[in-house]
């Protein structure tokens, strides 16, 4: 697995905001760096060609649970807000970010209301 770094975009309320997806493949391990407010950011997923799985990792700290799979349609988009508690790892080699992978090609775009 490739890792893949998606940045969180901020964006400003009442203001008109361009938001960049970034394309995730199946090889990706995608690495979000969690450093917003979760109750203002949103994980929009865009699907691609194909329905696409996509499993948010469980994280690594006391408020961890389980993996979170949700589906993505074909051409359909979704958002999804998390609690970072829930799924940012606290310590090993994926600390301060969260992790999701794919089963299929789709895109992604993280963003923060400001």
């Amino acid at each position: 697995m490739a890792d893949k770094t998606i940045d969180i975009i901020k964006v400003k309320r009442d203001e008109a905001n361009e938001v960049t997806y970034t394309s995730i493949a199946t090889s990706d391990k995608v690495m979000i760096p969690w450093d917003c407010k979760d109750e203002s950011t949103v994980l929009r997923f865009l699907g691609g060609s194909a329905e696409a799985t996509i499993t948010i990792k469980a994280g690594k700290g006391v408020q961890a649970t389980n993996d979170l799979t949700i589906s993505v349609g074909n051409g359909k988009y979704v958002d999804v807000p998390i609690n970072s508690g829930m799924f940012m790892n606290t310590y090993g080699d994926d600390a301060g970010n969260v992790v999701l992978s794919t089963s299929a090609a789709c895109s992604l775009a993280v963003v923060e209301e400001l």
